[in-house]
């Protein structure tokens, strides 16, 4: 589950085919279908773009899902963004930084 800085919520379902938007009051506001075949982690950057990761790939989606890039991320576990705007990555054995600002 991710917040993006409008105070939107974005959860994946149980099964991780789904990515839903609930409005800042909980309420469902749509769906979208996802690649990750097993989601192990979920970060919103400061333009709203969805990072989505799953054990080897990262997946960018635009706030409406739109499915825009993904990249290689071996091993990855836990992403999440700094205050610079960079996507830090747990991977097994290493911590990675991305500059994704593009």
């Amino acid at each position: 589950m991710a917040v993006n800085g409008l105070g939107e919520v974005f959860a994946v379902s149980r099964d991780g085919k789904d990515l839903a938007k609930f409005s800042t009051d909980g309420k469902f506001i749509d769906r979208f279908k996802i690649k990750p075949t097993r989601v192990e982690d979920m970060a919103i950057d400061p333009k709203g773009r969805i990072f989505i990761t799953d054990s080897s790939e990262i997946f960018v989606y635009q706030p409406d899902g739109n499915l825009v890039d993904s990249f290689k991320a071996n091993q990855c576990f836990a992403i999440i963004f700094n205050d610079q705007g960079e996507l830090i990555t747990a991977t097994r054995p290493f911590i990675v930084k991305y500059s994704v600002n593009q």
